[in-house]
Parts: C-alpha cells; sequence; structure tokens
C-alpha cells in the first residue's frame, strides 16, 4: 500500500474477525499502545488506523527485509552449502556476523525505549523483530504488549492468549505470572541466543511442566559452540531467576553498541567453528514397536550352488546337547522394557550442576560441549 503524494509503502494490519468485541477491543488497544509508545527508529511505527467501512486495519510502517528468525534461517542454508564447496569457509562471514550484532543493538534500544515508556512487550523473540532499510531492526507485534503501570500484566488477564512459554521468564511462567521490564531482559536473553545458534529452538522439544521445574534447579540454555564468552554472559546476565539481579536494558545497550562500533564482528567468533549448538532434543520419542517384524518372504534365496566341499565342513559333534540350551519361553519380554516418557533422564543431556564461574553465587547445569 502507497500513501498518496508522497510514495511512502506501508504495511496493512487487517483484522481478520470484527464479529468478536473481545478481538475488537484487542486490535484497537494495540492501535492504542502503539501511538501512546511514540515514535521509535527500533520499533516498528504506526502511521494511523482505519475504521471506516469495511474491516478494521492498522496502518504500519513497511518493513521490506522480513524478520530477522526468517534470516538467520537463510543464513545458515547459504552458509553451509557454501562450506560444502569450501570447508575452509566459515559458515558465518564477518560482516554478517557484525550485522548480527548490529541487530541486537538495536531490538536492546528498542527495549530501553519501551522501558521509559513503562510498557512491557511480552514477545521479544527473532519472529517479532523485522529488517528495514539497510539493516535497521524493529520490534514488531505488539498484540500482548501491556503499560504495567495502568493494569496488572498476568497470565490470567491472557488467559486467550497464546502465550510463548519458551521465551519466559522463569517468574511469568509461574502463577498469576505478574511481568515487568525485567521479564522482556529475560527474553532478550533468548533472543541473544537465537542469533548466536542461527535461529534454533529453545529447550526443542522440551515440555513446559518440565521447564519450569529445570530453571529451578538452575538449568539454562546452553552456551552456544564458538560462542565468546562475554556473549554468553550477557545472554546468562538475563536468566537471572531474580528479576532484580538482571541488568537493565540500558547497561546491556551500552555494552553491545561498544562492541558494535570498536567493529570487533561480535557474533563473527560465534560460527567460526563451523559448527551451531543445539538445545538438548526433549522431544518424548516412542517406544519402539517389536511387534512387526520385517517381512522376509520377498527376500531371494541365495545360490548354494558353489557350497564348500562336505569334508570342509568342521566336526559339529561335540557341540552342546539341546536340553543345555536356556529356554526362550523364560527370556524377559519386551513389554517389561520402561516407556521412554517414564525414563526421567529422557529429557536429555542435562548434565551435573556446577558453580558458573561467570557469575557468582549462581550455578547453572551445564551441557558438554562433547554432549552437544
Amino acid at each position: 500500500m502507497q500513501e498518496s503524494g508522497n510514495g511512502i509503502t506501508v504495511a496493512a494490519k487487517k483484522m481478520r474477525d470484527c464479529s468478536s468485541t473481545k478481538a475488537v477491543r484487542d486490535f484497537l488497544k494495540e492501535a492504542y499502545h502503539l501511538i501512546n509508545i511514540g515514535h521509535h527508529r527500533n520499533i516498528v511505527n504506526i502511521h494511523g488506523i482505519c475504521l471506516q467501512e469495511g474491516p478494521l486495519m492498522l496502518v504500519l510502517e513497511y518493513c521490506e527485509h522480513g524478520c530477522v528468525l526468517d534470516y538467520l534461517w537463510e543464513l545458515e542454508k547459504r552458509g553451509r552449502m557454501e562450506t560444502i564447496m569450501d570447508p575452509t569457509k566459515p559458515l558465518v562471514s564477518a560482516e554478517e556476523g557484525q550485522k548480527l550484532t548490529g541487530y541486537a543493538v538495536d531490538v536492546c534500544n528498542g527495549l530501553k525505549h519501551l522501558a521509559s515508556k513503562r510498557y512491557v512487550h511480552r514477545d521479544i523473540a527473532a519472529r517479532n523483530v523485522v529488517i528495514h532499510g539497510k539493516g535497521m531492526a524493529k520490534i514488531c507485534d505488539f498484540g500482548l504488549t501491556r503499560d504495567v503501570y495502568t493494569e496488572i500484566y498476568t497470565k490470567q488477564g491472557l488467559k486467550d492468549a497464546t502465550l510463548p512459554y519458551k521465551w519466559m521468564a522463569i517468574e511469568s511462567l509461574e502463577g498469576d505470572g505478574e511481568c515487568t521490564h525485567k521479564s522482556d531482559m529475560w527474553s532478550f536473553g533468548v533472543f541473544l541466543w537465537e542469533l548466536g545458534t542461527l535461529g534454533k529452538t529453545p529447550y526443542r522439544g522440551m515440555d513446559t511442566a518440565f521447564l519450569v521445574e529445570e530453571l529451578h534447579t538452575g538449568y539454562r540454555l546452553p552456551k552456544p559452540k564458538g560462542c565468546p564468552q562475554l556473549l554468553y554472559d550477557l545472554m546468562f546476565s538475563c536468566w537471572q531467576e531474580d528479576p532484580e539481579a538482571r541488568p537493565e536494558a540500558l547497561e546491556i545497550w551500552k555494552n553491545l553498541v561498544e562492541v558494535r562500533d570498536a567493529k570487533t564482528g561480535f557474533f563473527s567468533y560465534v560460527f567460526q567453528t563451523r559448527a551451531i549448538a543445539d538445545t538438548p532434543d526433549f522431544t518424548d520419542s516412542p517406544v519402539p514397536e517389536f511387534t512387526d517384524t520385517p517381512d522376509f518372504t520377498d527376500t531371494p534365496v541365495p545360490d548354494f550352488t558353489d557350497t564348500p566341499d562336505i569334508a570342509d565342513i568342521p566336526d559339529f559333534t561335540d557341540t552342546p546337547d539341546v536340553a543345555d540350551i536356556p529356554d526362550v519361553a523364560n527370556v524377559p519380554a519386551i513389554a517389561a522394557v520402561p516407556a521412554v516418557a517414564d525414563v526421567r533422564s529422557g529429557l536429555g543431556p542435562v548434565s551435573r550442576l556446577v558453580p558458573y564461574t561467570g557469575h557468582p553465587d549462581v550455578h547453572q547445569r551445564v551441557m558438554d560441549v562433547s554432549e552437544v
């Protein structure tokens, strides 16, 4: 859509179902929040709202390069193809790594603005960050945004919404799940982890009920292979169990700006090994079925025309008596194997609890690099 006369390309977010009063109210509330948040270079800004005949529409800033998550997936795909042709080549170039650092700076800057306006976004993730112009990242999708000073933000208040549990802070996963800008900082740490793994899914396959339990024991997302310790320290600082112990957006932003301006290729070092870390796969794999044995009826019969001479066949007269062979009926049945879902260790290679030297008084359950 283009603005008449000026030729400005905009995006129209159309409401699909206008029959629901709640849906209309939520749609208008999103527009209200965007207007109150105000214009900012790292937030998808609102141009207007269409309330005339036809479906309701928000007229938003158009970001032509899509979301960061799609970019990360494409980056990994392209990088792997190039390394097949030239194994000495890094998965991600220093230039691309510098872009990722820039996206981290931009998103943190947007969060800094939201905190100053007393808003919590509640869904910071690579899928909700879009790329505009020559590579500027902007936070989008304010459907879950709340002004934490004018209303109590709880899970009960959003019980009909689909919640991004694996990006949510530990305090948001329990009880009423009240959120603050410090909850957004937890999600920002997960966003940094997404950048460091080229868009891997956090806690892949882990059930939400197990997730809360594991977080309380100190487990956190593992450091991506090749990730600089400084970068992982920033991530980990966002995942402190006590919200007040997490850094402010301003503090993280200053650190990232220093790295970006020094052109040290902050994220470039993450990918030089051409190995991207995966989170443990917690998928509940089904127990193998042993009842359906392979069908050998169509297997060709071997040709025995060239069998060895009978004189060369060993003498089996000294073989044990058949009576000494154990009765197969007494062998434990396959059904006695415990189901994978009942095996607690099936949660994946969450290994031992060890002190995390980068943060005194904080313990995390880490994975050995060899286990990733």
